[in-house]
């Protein structure tokens, strides 16, 4: 693999996952690797290393035009629903400006939006156990940066934004 190093055995590579990789995305390629038991050492040795080239791949680099590149990512879909509402003009039946409308209040991060409401289909292994549901849930639940804060102080002189985190509130 380009870029990655050849590793001996899974613990070798997953120390090293551990110095390159966010801790979030670290903590749940362990779990996964460790609960697979399908898959051979050498296999699993192999999705760490792809997890690393994946992860150093989609790093951008300072200066980069990363606000371009990511509204020609969300544009682009809407684009392509525009484009499906000529190919199905003249079916009653098919609606399809349901999804765009959507992704405008999402992506406008609107105060009041007409659809609060996100239906997400959990995995029957999230669905079965109330405490893995709850971690999902922590991961997509609306935040502001008001909730998570217990004080903000600046120091103008050396243009320095401190942000102190409510510990309490992290933890739940």
């Amino acid at each position: 693999m380009e870029g990655v190093k050849e590793f001996k055995s899974l613990e070798e590579s997953l120390e090293a996952a551990r110095y390159i990789l966010p801790g979030s995305l670290y903590k749940e390629l362990v779990e996964t690797v460790e609960k697979e038991d399908g898959l051979s050492e050498e296999d699993k040795i192999s999705v760490v290393k792809e997890t690393i080239r994946t992860y150093l791949r989609s790093l951008a680099q300072p200066g980069e035009a990363v606000g371009t590149v990511a509204a020609q990512s969300i544009g682009e879909p809407g684009t392509q629903m525009t484009l499906r509402t000529f190919h199905y003009a003249g079916i009653m039946e098919f609606d399809v400006t349901l999804g765009l409308p959507r992704l405008i209040e999402i992506v406008d991060a609107k105060q009041t939006p007409s659809q609060p409401l996100m239906y997400i289909y959990l995995k029957d292994e999230y669905a079965k156990d109330l405490e893995k549901a709850k971690e999902a849930a922590r991961k997509v639940e609306y935040t502001t940066l008001e909730k998570i804060i217990d004080n903000i102080e600046w120091d103008l002189g050396d243009r320095v934004v401190a942000i102190v985190i409510n510990a309490e509130y992290m933890e739940d």
